[in-house]
Order: C-alpha cells, then sequence, then structure tokens
C-alpha cells in the first residue's frame, strides 16, 4: 500500500474518532504525555525540564477507559489502569508515532509520565506507560498505570 492511500485511511479515521468529542462532548479527559529530561552529565544532577504535550485525535481528547476487574485480573495490573486509544498512528495530517506514545524516543536517565484530568481527576492525576497495541495499521492503544493524584 503507498503512503499516500494509508495516510488518506488514517486521517479518514482520526476525522471519524473526533466527532465524539467535537460533536457530542463525550470525551471529558485529556490527555497530557509529560517528558522529563536532566541537562546535567549524570541523572538527577543539572536542570530538569518538563514538557508537556497533550494527546489528541484530531484535536479532541481520546476516548479513555477504566479497565475492567477482569481484564486487570487476567492481565495482572494496578487496580485503575486505564486505556487510551483508540489513537492514530502518525500520518501526514497529524497522528502520534509509537516510539512517542510509549517513550522510545527518550535517552537514558529521562522520564515519561502521563497526566490524566477529568471528572474522576478535576486537578490531574499521573500514570505511567505500562504498555499498549501498536499492530493495527489504523490505531494504537495505549494502557497506563496510575502512579499518583496532582
Amino acid at each position: 500500500m503507498s503512503t499516500s492511500v494509508r495516510d488518506s485511511f488514517r486521517q479518514i479515521a482520526n476525522d471519524v474518532r473526533a466527532i465524539a468529542g467535537r460533536d457530542f462532548s463525550i470525551r471529558p479527559y485529556t490527555v497530557e504525555r509529560l517528558e522529563s529530561v536532566n541537562a546535567g552529565d549524570y541523572q538527577l544532577e543539572g536542570t530538569e525540564t518538563e514538557t508537556a504535550v497533550e494527546i489528541t485525535v484530531d484535536g479532541q481528547p481520546p476516548k479513555v477507559r477504566w479497565l475492567s476487574d477482569e481484564e486487570l485480573a487476567l492481565g495482572g495490573m494496578a487496580s485503575g489502569t486505564v486505556e487510551v486509544g483508540p489513537i492514530t498512528p502518525d500520518h501526514a495530517g497529524g497522528g502520534h508515532s509509537w516510539a512517542v506514545l510509549c517513550g522510545g524516543d527518550l535517552s537514558e536517565g529521562d522520564r515519561l509520565a502521563y497526566r490524566l484530568t477529568g471528572p474522576e481527576h478535576p486537578t490531574g492525576a499521573l500514570y505511567r506507560f505500562c504498555g499498549g497495541k501498536h499492530d493495527r495499521a489504523l490505531h494504537y492503544l495505549i494502557r497506563l498505570r496510575p502512579i499518583a493524584a496532582t
């Protein structure tokens, strides 16, 4: 499949996924990727810079779903683990790369966290990436486990 055809399908998927948030306001959670980079020669030495990037689907918040007790037990995951997505893979019109979502773009010593803000966490809560699915052509899903409320 050519890149332009793939990008066209991804753009269509992105546009359709945005309808729930844009037209019906039923995506109440914002999801931010927090990247902490230390400028020192050694870990925890030097100036730390935190960058926040909102994870969106065509400018709208993504779907956030708390996993059921059964899913948590079968997967051996912590209580409060959430699934975020579908998130459209990167394409000419936007999207997100898997390396950015899972922290594969970070250097040794850099830290990755996610902040969810919405009805369950009105002041925000920190989450850590704990896995996901990136084996589909039109969407990614990421799983996040809670770290702390902010």
